[in-house]
């Protein structure tokens, strides 16, 4: 099997290159607290979809409950719930990582977390 690439004549390069140019433009510019909201935010919605990339469903509400600690009383809901939570919390030790290792190779982080453990 082999992975889908687009055509190396496609516009998606150029577009992919539009967004990274806009986001570092936008980079340090949002206030402190708008930019904790918005990175909680987006772990949340991170979580949701990558979730569902593997068929599993689990409510924005549910996820939000289950940063709360509070669990579906019915477990194929309340695994799902737990399945997000680690997803979000494994996010947060990548981005805790990066952070104090800025020069730490992206591609290795997974490994060395899951070796740290």
């Amino acid at each position: 099997m082999e992975p889908l690439l687009p055509a190396a004549d496609s516009e998606l390069a150029d577009l992919a290159l539009d967004l990274a140019t806009e986001s570092a433009r936008t980079a340090g510019r949002l206030h402190p607290v708008t930019e904790r909201v918005l990175r909680t935010l987006f772990r949340s919605i991170n979580s949701y979809y990558s979730n569902l990339i593997e068929g599993h469903k689990t409510h924005p509400a549910d996820i939000e409950r289950a940063l709360r600690e509070d669990y579906s009383a019915d477990p194929a809901k309340r695994a799902l719930q737990l399945e997000s939570r680690a997803h979000i919390a494994l996010q947060e030790a990548i981005e805790k990582r990066l952070a104090h290792e800025p020069e730490f190779p992206n591609g290795s982080i997974l490994f060395s977390m899951a070796t740290d453990a």
